[in-house]
């Protein structure tokens, strides 16, 4: 994972939210300055000002939702199972399921907090089951309630839901490698993966994806035609600190997913096909036997749940870019240009922006608490000529973390980072 590099201290900026000493004339001009700018602001188009893809609800409707706010474990089961019903031992990873390792969390007095918790504890000795010997014993949860009326394909995964967004807001495990936390839909012949945190550190990636199961060659269990990814958390607290949610909007010709209501990326149906199959929802804590020294991991719930467009109408919109990202960003930020596009921010690590600025300079700005450093892209990499200044809207990529625009050259300006920041040229074709 990338992290902050350090540069001279000419080449950084610090600012402050925080006004100057002379508190009377701060605060006449402070007075002056914010008139004029909810003024200056209220004027402009809301394009022109920094706008990020973020996730709208208002075309949808919920059709399902648990809170988990149960008095009995046994109560869950209108909604939910522990085990897989016909092989109660299976399991994904090097684990096997048990209701023992679901439980709701209390305060001590009987009165529960509407978390939900998923456990995976190591084994003193191998479990053996039908399915191998197991080293863990694990937590999950399956859907079992009708949502909608679509039909199950082979015979599979009946009741269920086809369609519609689902989301679970959550807190991750620690970073341990081979801690498996997972949020998915599967169906006969779709799955999506909301989260699918198997990596050396889980709790700072998000692993997503659609996998198109009918195009598994004969006797092969892996997917041929899926996409998806692993995006990186770079900055900002772990995912296993507190809760974030994580979203999926699955349509007719899309999937859309989104952290913490901002957009993350598309899979579109030209990419990988999804099949109106019925489907249900999991929540797991699956296990890998690779670092032999963890002993237990947790992921806890807040809530899961499912929504659908109004009247079924999946042409309606559950984007949006409208209005400023927040006046007060673009304000805290200096000399941001009102260029359309001029900032764009790490939907992951929202603590991390990048911005033209009215020079046409490309700056890198990384909020630490309440202070912002600022430091100019083309500065740091030698990539100073005029050539290379900003001359189009700014687009990031959260996979790679890299940042492309185009140059005054008409060219395709590219900044990524690996162990320092690199700029690379080429033709504008590769935008």
């Amino acid at each position: 994972m990338a992290g902050f590099v350090p540069a001279a201290p000419s080449q950084f900026r610090t600012y402050s939210k925080l006004g100057p000493a002379n508190l009377h004339s701060s605060i006449l001009r402070c007075m002056r300055f914010t008139i004029w700018l909810i003024t200056f602001i209220s004027l402009l188009p809301a394009s022109n000002l920094a706008a990020q893809t973020m996730l709208d609800y208002q075309n949808y409707r919920e059709v399902f939702r648990d809170d988990f706010t149960y008095t009995r474990k046994e109560e869950m089961t209108k909604n939910w199972r522990f085990a897989h019903p016909y092989y109660p031992e299976h399991g994904w990873g090097d684990e096997y399921f048990s209701p023992d390792q679901v439980t709701l969390r209390s305060d001590g007095k009987l009165r529960h907090t509407g978390l939900l918790r998923l456990s995976a504890v190591r084994l003193e000795e191998p479990h053996p089951t039908s399915l191998g010997n197991k080293l863990f014993v694990s937590g999950m949860i399956e859907s079992v309630v009708k949502i909608d009326s679509t039909e199950n394909c082979k015979g599979m995964y009946n009741p269920g839901f086809t369609y519609g967004m689902f989301e679970i807001r959550c807190k991750l495990p620690r970073s341990q490698y081979g801690a498996w936390p997972t949020f998915w839909f599967l169906s006969s012949d779709t799955e999506i993966d909301v989260i699918d945190n198997l990596k050396p550190n889980p709790a700072a990636v998000i692993q997503s994806g659609v996998i198109d199961w009918t195009k598994r060659a004969p006797n092969d269990s892996s997917a041929q035609n899926s996409k998806g990814g692993i995006i990186d958390k770079r900055y900002g607290a772990p995912l296993s600190a507190g809760f974030n949610t994580y979203t999926a909007v699955w349509s007719p010709n899309k999937v859309s997913f989104f952290f913490n209501g901002r957009h993350l990326y598309d899979a579109d149906e030209k990419e990988v096909a999804t099949h109106p199959c019925s489907g249900m929802l999991l929540a797991t804590l699956q296990m890998k036997d690779i670092d032999h020294a963890m002993r237990r991991a947790h992921m806890d719930i807040d809530y899961i749940r499912v929504l659908k467009p109004l009247n079924d109408d999946y042409s309606l919109a559950y984007k949006t870019t409208s209005g400023p990202v927040n006046e007060a960003l673009t304000a805290s930020l200096p000399n941001v240009s009102l260029a359309v596009g001029s900032l764009v921010i790490n939907p992951m690590s929202p603590e991390e922006v990048f911005y033209r600025g009215k020079n046409d300079e490309l700056y890198h700005a990384l909020r630490k608490g309440k202070r912002w450093k600022v430091k100019s892209l083309h500065q740091l990499t030698n990539a100073q000529e005029e050539d290379y200044l900003v001359n189009s809207p700014l687009r990031y990529d959260v996979f790679t973390n890299k940042l492309t625009y185009e140059g005054r050259n008409g060219q395709t300006q590219t900044f990524t980072f690996s162990t320092a920041w690199q700029h690379t040229t080429s033709p504008p074709d590769s935008l």
